[in-house]
């Protein structure tokens, strides 16, 4: 309950806003699995800015973005054209402590052969 209450207004305090508010009514916290899950959903929509915007979300709140999250936001700026936007975050992922694996880097050519 108490780390609920933390996780809650740290994402407040970062967004100033609660987007998965049902959530919250059924007493669920948005989680890194949620988010990813959302990043796909936006991915398949077409929606890569909401993407990113999510990722960056993630940070805010200290739900620190994993291989998946970068994976399926980079698949989303490919997907889009949006190449540039890919490889920013194919780079602010290896400033992290997070490393590369296949998907990643599928992820990343893919973004540069639609640029």
């Amino acid at each position: 309950q108490c780390c609920h209450k933390r996780l809650r207004k740290r994402y407040f305090m970062a967004t100033g806003a609660w987007p998965f508010d049902r959530l919250r009514t059924n007493g669920l916290v948005p989680d890194a699995i949620l988010h990813s899950s959302t990043i796909s959903a936006c991915k398949k929509g077409k929606q890569w800015s909401e993407a990113l915007s999510l990722l960056a979300v993630m940070q805010k709140v200290e739900l620190m973005p994993d291989v998946i999250s970068y994976s399926t936001a980079i698949s989303a700026c490919a997907k889009n054209d949006e190449w540039q936007q890919a490889l920013s975050l194919f780079v602010a992922m290896q400033d992290g402590v997070l490393i590369p694996d296949v998907i990643i880097y599928s992820a990343a050519i893919s973004a540069c052969e639609r640029g």
